[in-house]
């Protein structure tokens, strides 16, 4: 039997259902996986299969250009590119993941509980902007939910 390379990948839609699933992911747990099968998923989802699915109407293409400029979805181009070439582009911005321990009081950690979630704070830092990562996380999954909605894919 012969299986398609994309692995039963074969519009948009899918991708994007599988953004969601890499978001929940990151969410629940924030390591270099998950991070990169995020980033590549948003990353690739908008450079590539929105843009290839069909002949995009001018004001469809003109948007996802339009979105793909977004600081947000640079990040994910950053990552995904430097990541999967082991390497910078040339006009890449340096971004970097920050963690911030939960609060401790003694041997005590504030968490699971109103002071946090017990797994602290993560921060991108990109030049001199800080991204807090649940924020970006939330704001790259709504550019690509509205998107979708309003051109009906």
């Amino acid at each position: 039997m012969v299986t398609p390379i994309a692995s039963g990948f074969t519009s948009p839609r899918d991708l994007l259902e599988k953004l969601r699933r890499d978001s929940e992911k990151l969410k629940s747990e924030v390591n270099k996986d998950n991070l990169f099968n995020f980033v590549v998923t948003a990353w690739h989802l908008g450079r590539d299969w929105i843009k290839r699915s069909a002949i995009p109407l001018p004001a469809m293409e003109a948007e996802r250009v339009k979105m793909m400029s977004e600081p947000e979805m640079k990040i994910c181009g950053d990552i995904a590119n430097a990541t999967k070439h082991s390497a910078r582009d040339r006009n890449a911005i340096t971004t970097n993941l920050i963690h911030h321990p939960p609060a401790t009081f003694g041997q005590a950690v504030f968490g699971l509980s109103h002071f946090g979630d017990g797994r602290g704070t993560y921060t991108l830092v990109v030049g001199s902007t800080n991204y807090d990562l649940d924020l970006w996380r939330e704001r790259v999954l709504e550019l690509y939910e509205d998107f979708f909605q309003k051109h009906g894919l």
